[in-house]
Formats: C-alpha cells, sequence, structure tokens
C-alpha cells in the first residue's frame, strides 16, 4: 500500500490544513493501518515536544562574536582586493615603463638614421617650429577664454549662488556618508 498520501496528510493536519473530510479519511486509515499509527503518534510526540519546550537562547557574546567574524571576513575580502589592485597597477606600470623604454630606444636610434640626412634634419627642425608655434596658440586661446569667463561669470551673484549651493551639496554628502557607514560594534 501507498502510505506518502497519508504522510502529507498527516503533515498537513499537524499544520491545521486538512478539511474535515480529509481528516475523517486520515483517522479511517490510522485505525486501519498500524505503521501509519505509530508514524503519526511520533509526529505527535514531536510537535507537543516544539510546543511546550522553550526556544534555546544563543550563548553570552554570541552577536559580538558573529559580528566580529564578519568583520574580519570583510577585512580579509578587501585586504585581497586592494592586493589585487595594488598588484594589477605596479604591472600595469611596469607594462607602460617598458613601453616608454622601448619608444626612447627607437626614437634615439631613429634620431640616429635622421642625424646623417642633413634635409631630414632640416624638416624635422622646420616641423619642430611650427608645432611650437601651433602649441602657444592654443594656450594663448585658452587663457583668454579663460580670462573672459572668469571675468564674466564672477560678477554675477547667480554664478556665486550655484558654486556655494554645488559646495553645499558636496558637503552634506561627505558628512551622510560618513554618519551612514555601517560601524561593528564589538562586545
Amino acid at each position: 500500500m501507498n502510505h506518502k498520501p497519508y504522510l502529507d496528510s498527516m503533515n498537513a493536519a499537524l499544520d491545521g490544513e486538512l478539511s474535515s473530510i480529509q481528516r475523517r479519511e486520515l483517522v479511517e486509515h490510522l485505525t486501519a493501518c498500524a505503521s501509519c499509527q505509530v508514524t503519526w503518534d511520533a509526529l505527535n510526540d514531536v510537535q507537543r515536544q516544539l510546543k511546550t519546550e522553550p526556544l534555546a537562547e544563543p550563548r553570552s557574546g554570541f552577536v559580538g562574536r558573529f559580528k566580529a567574524r564578519q568583520a574580519a571576513r570583510r577585512s580579509r575580502t578587501r585586504l585581497l582586493l586592494g592586493g589585487m589592485v595594488l598588484g594589477l597597477s605596479s604591472l600595469s606600470a611596469l607594462a607602460i615603463v617598458a613601453v616608454v623604454c622601448v619608444l626612447a630606444l627607437g626614437t634615439v636610434f631613429s634620431a640616429a638614421q635622421v642625424a646623417r640626412q642633413p634635409a631630414a634634419v632640416s624638416a624635422l627642425y622646420s616641423s619642430g617650429t611650427a608645432a611650437l608655434m601651433f602649441g602657444s596658440t592654443v594656450a594663448r586661446a585658452v587663457w583668454t577664454v579663460f580670462g573672459v569667463l572668469t571675468q564674466q561669470a564672477l560678477v554675477h551673484p547667480v554664478t556665486w549662488l550655484i558654486g556655494l549651493a554645488a559646495l553645499a551639496v558636496v558637503a552634506s554628502w561627505g558628512y551622510l556618508v560618513r554618519k551612514l557607514k555601517p560601524e561593528v560594534v564589538l562586545r
């Protein structure tokens, strides 16, 4: 005989989820089946013990120890991630230095080759002069735009108000970030 549906009915009866018809069928089966009656008695004993026994309290200091373990685990994770970031950034810096060294050596050898050809030297000199002139023109243009903007913007009080509002927002954000940061309290 298949006892699985009756076991499900027993669990539902203990949870108070059986209709009166289902409960009557279960009682009829329990009177006829000795093994299901033994299971029913065992389930009733377990439920009775669970209802009468008080819940076990954790040992004193459990919360403090748990929070300390969590903080240590987070600290290890941060340390590991920090080490990985530092290592990868060191490798990146080393790769950049290696590329710069290779390029510098290539430039030195190329300059030595160019120095042997007088026409190339004069072409490089004139292109370098043109590049310097272009750079100085761009720098003067940026300086002029900066000067005009500061003269016009600093005169208007609206500009000052926007700047002060931005400063207040940044300061408030910094304050809130520091205040809302979760702290670990060890007991």
